[in-house]
């Protein structure tokens, strides 16, 4: 049995703009609240995440139809390896550059590796390496975007803001 490319995207369309406007109402539940920088920068992480996949999707809908599947997939692989590096680079930037952490935690390892295989697999799939799965490849890289973005959601709401930064290691101050 296989699926329709149509309604996966669609899923994933309307999974992660979903999640783009839950993230909103958490920024406004939470908004009274000082936002430390962590917490910005999973909200920004979130929300660039859950969009560009969404955006993604529904471009590759757009065009479905028009123009032959795998050049389409092998299109889109490359723009997606794009916006991921610029995630990439962006994520980097703001959590060693801007806070200025050593070494990252295990969760932060994995994230950063995942967005790497990402750009990486896209890359390849742009190529054509990966011709009979183009699809399963974009497909997967669409996965991967929201599933980091679902990470950061959980970690926006669940994990308690401090003055440490993330990753950092430091626990919470107690303020009084």
């Amino acid at each position: 049995m296989t699926a329709d490319p149509g309604s996966l995207l669609s899923t994933i369309a309307e999974f992660s703009i979903g999640l783009a406007g839950f993230s909103g109402i958490v920024v406004v539940v939470v908004g009274n609240r000082r936002w430390t920088e962590a917490a910005k920068f999973r909200a920004s992480l979130l929300i660039i995440l859950s969009l560009s996949s969404g955006f993604l999707a529904l471009i590759a809908l757009g065009i479905l139809n028009r123009f032959d599947g795998a050049i389409v997939w092998r299109v889109l692989s490359g723009l997606q390896a794009i916006v991921a590096a610029v995630a990439l680079g962006y994520s980097y930037r703001k959590t060693v550059t801007a806070f200025g952490i050593g070494p990252l935690t295990r969760t932060g390892r994995a994230l950063f590796s995942l967005g790497g295989l990402n750009v990486l697999v896209q890359i390849t799939n742009t190529l054509g390496f990966f011709e009979p799965s183009a699809f399963a490849i974009f497909y997967g890289g669409l996965v991967v975007f929201v599933l980091v973005a679902a990470i950061n959601f959980y970690r926006l709401i669940f994990v308690p803001d401090s003055d440490s930064t993330p990753n950092s290691g430091k626990a919470p101050s107690k303020k009084e």
